[in-house]
């Protein structure tokens, strides 16, 4: 708290030119120094420290340092190693200390929507979950060292074709549980000190200049307290962005954006092929029969102003899974010089801890030594909404000797288990029954356990303009006075008496019913008294 009233404290001496400097980069790669805020750089290279020595550019033509280049992220996520993604975070962050950089503009985080998107190579997976595990062990590390990260691209940059400029449109569940959901747990569960935003529009709103992204979702329901950087000429206007909640914009332009500013307020190869080691990883990606297989195969990159993501969240495994598809190689799949055995496992559900604990045993049977990543994959049958047949919820790395065993146990926390809500805007878990799925990749399963939850508060039902005639129907007891209060009654009873008519009206949204002569406006009164009905009881 001292340190933030100090800030405020030397924030508050500033001019109001000066408090515009800090907003815009000095150069290509460094911000702008001010009366006791020192500047810093910021450095490419996710993969290895990108330091340019002269000028600057985003095409690294001009010299940089020499430094290591370690392997890249598609490659590093086939670990499922959590403990390594911490050393690998650990050692650049210590390289960027090395060369005085201040923030490795890192880790790539977008999801593997379509195995043509150009980046791929820098991106963790096509899974969420998995995205998240890693990239929060990654930000730890680097920022464990006093090196900033800047997670990007923040968010639904899925192509190259066309990226500075084409729209990502995407519905409201798929966009939070698949492209997302990785960002939210990063920033709920490591803080990194910065996150790039994309150049891409999200559903036709440049995502520099994105509000609801940058403001509502990032810093009002998440709680983001670091700082928000453009791109490298993301920012098309200085003041919308600023308003939006774009903190820093780069490169600088300082002789253009600060006035803008002003005036707006005043407005390892060998060993593995022999066999010495034992590579026992796993593709953090789904490798389709042919590329016509790929759910988005039909709307990828058609158009060149836009992107329409119309598989929903059925992205790499979750459709093929879904579809039961076969494919070259499955999610989670990998090679190893030895065998595993699976045996002994068990779920558990512990309502008071709001948790599923899962326990399994792994033999190595072979004849040397080797890795299996343990991989939990979760079927919802309780939701009544299209869900896919797997998804992965938890995993555990296991070194084994030959011939030896051990017993892994997991946890699954009830939260992993929410969907979000497009009616409603929310997360949310319902009671009713699901499948666990233990094995050794989305289609190498060794065991299912079907189990039930019971202890979730569900929340009240809440009801719009879109809900089904259905819903009133099943709800006519408890919403009897306001049906009576608004005339629905005869409607009702003939609908519900005349078996015909039914199977016609119960799919319309409550708003077809003006089709009838009934007002949007009392329609609109009738679905507020409702909700209160619904919340209160009353």
């Amino acid at each position: 708290m001292k340190q933030e009233a100090d800030c405020r404290a030397q924030l508050e001496q500033l001019s109001l030119e000066e408090k515009a400097t800090l907003l815009t980069g000095a150069n290509f790669w460094n911000t702008a120094k001010v009366p006791g805020v020192n500047e810093i750089l910021l450095s490419d290279g996710p993969s290895g420290i990108r330091k340019q020595t002269e000028g600057g550019d985003a095409l690294g033509l001009t010299g940089s340092v020499e430094t290591i280049a370690f392997p890249c992220l598609a490659l590093i996520a086939s670990t499922f190693d959590k403990d390594l993604l911490r050393k690998y975070g650990e050692y650049l962050g210590q390289i960027a200390k090395s060369e005085k950089v201040n923030v490795l503009l890192g880790p790539g985080m977008n999801i593997k929507r379509s195995p043509l998107a150009g980046r791929n190579f820098e991106y963790f997976s096509e899974d969420p979950f998995l995205t998240a595990e890693l990239a929060i062990q990654y930000i730890k590390g680097v920022e464990s060292q006093g090196i900033g990260t800047s997670p990007k691209h923040f968010a639904a940059n899925n192509r190259e074709n066309e990226r500075f400029t084409s729209s990502s449109n995407i519905q409201s569940r798929p966009l939070h549980e698949i492209y997302l959901s990785a960002f939210k747990r990063v920033v709920e569960e490591a803080q990194p000190a910065t996150i790039m935003n994309s150049y891409n529009k999200v559903n036709h709103v440049l995502v520099a200049e994105n509000q609801y992204l940058l403001t509502d979702l990032l810093r009002s329901q998440w709680n983001y307290d670091g700082l928000v950087v453009s791109d490298w000429g993301a920012v098309k206007d200085r003041v919308k962005s600023l308003r939006a909640g774009l903190d820093l914009e780069m490169p600088g332009q300082p002789d253009y954006s600060i006035p803008q500013v002003v005036e707006a307020v005043r407005s390892g190869k060998l060993d593995v092929l022999s066999g010495k080691v034992n590579p026992s990883g796993k593709l953090a990606e789904t490798f389709p029969e042919c590329i016509q297989d790929t759910p988005s195969y039909l709307t990828f990159n058609r158009s060149t102003e836009e992107e329409n993501y119309m598989e929903g969240i059925f992205v790499g495994y979750r459709y093929y899974a879904t579809k039961d598809m076969p494919v070259a190689f499955p999610f989670g799949h990998g090679l190893s010089y030895t065998d595993f055995e699976y045996s002994d496992s068990n779920v558990k559900v512990d309502n008071d801890k709001d948790q599923i604990e899962i326990d399994v045993t792994v033999k190595n049977t072979g004849e040397v030594q080797g890795a299996e990543v343990v991989q939990v994959y979760l079927q919802n049958r309780a939701s009544n909404i299209e869900m896919s047949a797997k998804e992965l919820k938890a995993f555990e790395r296991v070194e084994l000797e030959a011939d030896k065993s051990k017993t892994v146990k997991l946890v699954i926390p009830f939260e992993r288990l929410k969907w979000f809500n497009p009616q409603t805007s929310l997360w949310q878990i319902d009671n009713g029954n699901y499948t666990v799925h233990i094995g050794s990749s989305v289609n190498d399963i060794h065991s299912h356990h079907d189990f039930e939850i019971t202890s979730i508060d569900e929340s009240p039902i809440q009801l719009s303009l879109d809900s089904s005639l259905k819903d009133i129907i099943d709800l006519q007891d408890t919403l009897s006075h306001e049906i009576d209060e608004f005339g629905f009654d005869q409607m009702i009873h003939k609908m519900t008496s005349e078996p015909n008519l039914r199977v016609l009206a119960e799919p319309a949204p409550i708003r077809m019913l003006v089709m009838f002569g009934l007002k949007l406006s009392d329609l609109v009164k009738f679905v507020e008294k409702c909700n209160v009905r619904l919340k209160t009881g009353e």
